[in-house]
């Protein structure tokens, strides 16, 4: 079974005890004493052999006693309802009709159906008494459901169900003298219900119940019920399947061909991980009794062994016999996610949730058992519901959802970290934190709340013990990488922390690991995933005609309002209007259409789009391969919406990745990535995994030119005093719109060391998010700097964020993860901006960015006391801090970092080399494109 933290879960199958029952969901009630210690199962009794007493249309009413004994307990309950209408005091439809609305738990209705036949037929059947008192039994009116077993047994003194639950009856009253009377011990058959009796105890009467049993077996060794109690003894209470196993194969030698022992041997079976006899126990089952919930252990052995689409099929057919089946509803949802297909996993979860909710209107507190199941039940669905609509990005969905299970479950570690989960990725943090400190006070060390908290706080700039915390989370990753265990710390939060480079490229090479294993996942076995990979390896081009163009596909969830699409708009078009003709652009779209403007402009720029965002990662692979495109280019990296899994499959020859992650993949399915000097200085190679293609400027492409050109400040009548800040041009404005989580404690001591130096400035900062505002001020505070000094603003729309960037004079970049398209934005504005380089690639693209200006030496620094003294020079000497704002505007239009003609051009040439080296057989290696147009100088080698 699947664990619930892991965002699916595989809802138990519910069985009843006996040689020929699978009981539905709920259909088996059971009740619990006050002090919760025994547990209580009153046995559905069976309707008699049915006599006609009157005239009536025989054949639907076989057709319905049919679809009773097939367990299609709705479709018997609808045909039922029709004689009634026809024949409303036709005994034997009436107690056909109550059996199903029993087993539906539709008790009410039940209980109706029961009194109008008692009041409209001079004969009752005994077992019409029976199931009356089970129906009062259940409602806690113990006492009438005595008098009502009595009454059953007055008629038929071998009514065997109805004694045994008159002695549950008994037993629940407290009178275990009754009870041993109703069942004396004389023959191997009553010794057997005894033992049955006892097991209704739960663990406290196990051993009594293997006493009993045993007894039975001594007396009448041909007792198969026995074993049969003796087995499921083992099964569900000492989980010793093997031990199960033997006592069922006892009496299937005894009692051959019968269904219920062949349906438990198979759960064994598949509980042992042999899912292959568990199909052949499970088919025998069915060859005598087609059961819908042994179709539904069916359907769950089919989901194990990953056949997710036979399990599919074998689930659909439970739902056509009982389409109230809430395994099979919640199981088909497992699988159509295991599938990828997402809309249909959500359908099948939503219509289980429909079934259950409509059933809680049957449950009474006095039935605390069936209470406590439907609510596992229920948080179950609510958990793997939730978790797709996570996965999907509808996180306010996927927060209700998740929700609802604290309600039910307040005390379970995965519910609140699943909430917790939702809220961070929702950027509610705060309500993240708190349920991770519930879940840690629960579970204290939790890797999962460990990291995700640490990561929470750092949204928000809670620093509180942050060097104990960020040690303790070291060690983890540490111990973590060491044992081979995926890292609870992701790649992309890895950016903003201070790991080592070793560290953030073993924790991508681990997610990559992972991304492989989860495109494995998706087909059926390791066989089936090389074999699918070598048919698109088969679609592969492998050569370029002198006339064919160079097909490239941009895979992105990131097309819509995303920086990416900020970024990168115009170069999907350019390919094609370059006049060049040796480049074809393909834009697959991981997400669908957004509305906005950039959407359309990508869409009806690119040469071919498409939108595979409804797509499995499998179909969208083959999708990919079959337009035979030569290089697949990963927009993505780790980043939200990604889909590696189908670049695990390398529906192209050659796969790259290239501006929406900073840093490495650390996967053997990407060839190269696409970086520049300045952002991957030789010293910094150790840290990607994949083989470098050096830009000639800055790797980083923008569209500021084309998509811009008229934004700024005075165009749009934006003025400092219009956003809230002083318009003293006298009063120096340091800013930084990077968001919050790229903050970090030293690096905010060192803008307060400015601001002290520079007496006449203000610090000007975004609430993003708004719930960080508090902790910098209060930050601020430890420094002595007047709050008047610190300003917030709110996030703004794409135009306006750019055009009042250059309303600073100084923006001070965040140096464990720097300024990315912040950095372009503010470039743009005419704003100089400090910034320090480190290792790592996303503590470096600040100084990419500044490089690709010209301008870099008045923006680098070199370590923190130099990045401190080119900000406090900025502040004091007003004639330097203009200077160079004019040179920074001077350069705009002719600088390399906004010509995004050239840039595409320097691009167009590294994916024609990189072919280049394929096509001649070579294995990829690094390369720098060289910024010149003399064609003997394109390319530079790296040994």
């Amino acid at each position: 079974m699947v664990d619930t933290a892991q965002h699916t879960a595989v809802l138990p199958d519910q069985y009843l005890y006996n040689q020929d029952t699978v009981s539905k969901i709920m259909s088996s009630s059971w009740y619990r004493l006050d002090d919760d210690t025994y547990l209580y199962r009153l046995k559905p009794i069976t309707p008699p052999r049915m006599i006609f007493s009157n005239a009536c249309n025989q054949q639907e009413f076989s057709d319905a006693l049919a679809a009773y004994m097939a367990g299609a307990y709705e479709k018997a309950r609808d045909i039922c309802a029709c004689l009634k209408a026809k024949y409303p005091s036709f005994r034997e439809n009436l107690l056909l009709l109550g059996a199903c609305e029993y087993r539906m738990n539709q008790l009410d209705a039940s209980l109706n159906t029961h009194m109008h036949m008692l009041n409209n037929n001079e004969h009752v059947p005994a077992e019409a008494y029976a199931t009356i008192g089970n129906i009062l039994f259940r409602r806690g009116r113990v006492d009438e459901a005595i008098s009502y077993y009595l009454k059953s047994l007055e008629l038929k003194y071998d009514l065997f169900d109805a004694v045994e639950n008159l002695t549950v009856a008994y037993v629940h009253k407290g009178w275990m003298s009754e009870a041993a009377l109703e069942l004396n011990p004389q023959t191997g058959h009553l010794q057997c219900a005894l033992g049955t009796l006892w097991y209704v105890f739960g663990a406290s009467g196990v051993y009594q119940s293997i006493y009993w049993l045993r007894s039975a077996l001594a007396v009448d060794k041909a007792c198969w019920l026995a074993y049969v109690g003796l087995g499921d003894i083992q099964k569900e209470h000492l989980r010793n399947y093997a031990n199960a196993l033997a006592m069922y194969t006892m009496a299937e030698n005894i009692m051959k061909r019968d269904s219920g022992i062949y349906a438990s041997m198979g759960v064994c079976y598949r509980e042992l991980g042999q899912y292959d006899q568990a199909l052949v126990h499970l088919q025998k089952a069915l060859a005598l009794d087609a059961n819908p919930e042994v179709l539904a252990s069916l359907g769950s052995v089919l989901l194990l062994q990953k056949h997710y689409q036979e399990s599919i099929v074998v689930y659909s057919k439970v739902l056509s016999l009982d389409s109230g089946n809430i395994e099979a509803h919640n199981n088909m949802g497992n699988a159509y996610k295991e599938m990828g297909k997402a809309h249909e996993a959500i359908t099948s979860y939503s219509r289980c949730l429909a079934h259950l909710l409509r059933q809680s209107s049957e449950l009474y507190t006095n039935n605390h058992h069936a209470l406590q199941k439907f609510i596992t039940q229920l948080s179950t669905v609510y958990n793997n519901l939730g978790g797709i609509l996570k996965l999907e990005g509808r996180l306010a969905e996927s927060i209700s959802c998740y929700e609802q299970v604290v309600m039910l479950q307040p005390h379970t570690l995965s519910a609140r970290i699943n909430l917790a989960s939702a809220y961070k990725d929702f950027s509610h943090h705060d309500e993240a934190i708190i349920q991770y400190k519930y879940a840690l006070s629960l579970q204290p060390n939790h890797p999962d709340a460990i990291s995700n908290m640490f990561h929470s706080l750092q949204s928000v700039c809670d620093w509180t013990d942050r060097r104990g915390m960020f040690s303790a989370l070291q060690s983890q990753i540490a111990w973590e990488i060491d044992h081979n265990i995926l890292p609870t710390v992701q790649p992309f939060h890895a950016l903003s922390y201070p790991v080592s480079s070793e560290v953030a490229l073993k924790i991508s090479q681990r997610y990559a690991e992972h991304c492989i294993q989860s495109a494995e996942k998706l087909c059926s076995s390791k066989d089936e995933f090389f074999e699918f990979t070598r048919a698109l390896k088969a679609l592969h081009p492998t050569s370029l005609g002198t006339e064919e163009e160079l097909r490239i596909a941009y895979i992105s969830s990131d097309f819509g309002n995303h920086p990416l699409s900020h970024l990168m708009g115009s170069v999907f078009g350019m390919h094609r209007e370059s006049g060049r003709g040796q480049v074809r652009s393909f834009c697959y779209s991981l997400s669908p259409d957004d509305g906005s403007p950039y959407f359309a402009r990508v869409k009806r720029e690119a040469d071919i789009f498409r939108d595979i965002s409804h797509l499995s990662p499998i179909k969208a692979a083959r999708m990919i391969a079959e337009d035979a495109v030569h290089i697949a280019v990963n927009l993505n990296g780790y980043t939200k919406g990604a889909k590696n899994e189908i670049f695990a499959y390398r529906p192209a020859p050659l796969q790259i990745s290239l501006q929406g992650f900073p840093a490495t993949m650390g996967a053997t399915f990407i060839d190269y990535i696409v970086l520049d000097k300045v952002v991957c200085p030789e010293s910094s190679r150790k840290c990607y995994s994949e083989n470098v293609v050096y830009m000639p400027h800055s790797y980083f492409a923008n569209d500021y030119k084309h998509a811009h050109m008229g934004t700024t400040a005075s165009n749009l009548s934006i003025t400092r005093a219009s956003i809230g800040l002083p318009e003293d041009d006298t009063v120096v404005i340091y800013s930084c719109s990077n968001q919050l989580y790229k903050y970090d404690p030293d690096t905010f001591a060192a803008w307060c060391r400015i601001l002290k130096a520079v007496p006449h400035s203000i610090l000007w900062l975004l609430r993003f998010p708004p719930a960080g505002e508090a902790r910098i001020r209060a930050a601020a505070s430890q420094f002595n700097i007047d709050q008047s000094r610190i300003v917030f603003t709110d996030v703004a729309d794409k135009p306006i964020h750019i055009a009042r960037s250059g309303l600073a004079d100084v923006f001070l970049d965040t140096p464990l993860c720097n300024a990315h398209t912040t950095g372009c934005d503010v470039l743009w504005g005419g704003c100089p901006m400090v910034t320090l380089p480190l290792e790592r690639m996303a503590s470096r693209v600040g100084a990419s960015l500044c490089q690709a200006t010209g301008l870099g030496h008045h923006m680098i620094a070199n370590d923190l006391d130099t990045y401190e003294s080119m900000a406090i020079r900025f502040g004091l000497d007003r004639p330097y801090r203009e200077e160079v704002r004019n040179k920074l505007g001077a350069a705009r239009l002719s600088c390399p970092l906004f010509d995004t003609s050239t840039y595409v051009k320097d691009l167009e040439r590294a994916y024609l080399h990189m072919w280049e080296i394929h096509e001649q057989g070579q294995q990829p290696h690094d390369f720098e494109v060289a910024s010149t147009d003399n064609p003997a100088e394109i390319i530079k080698h790296h040994e």
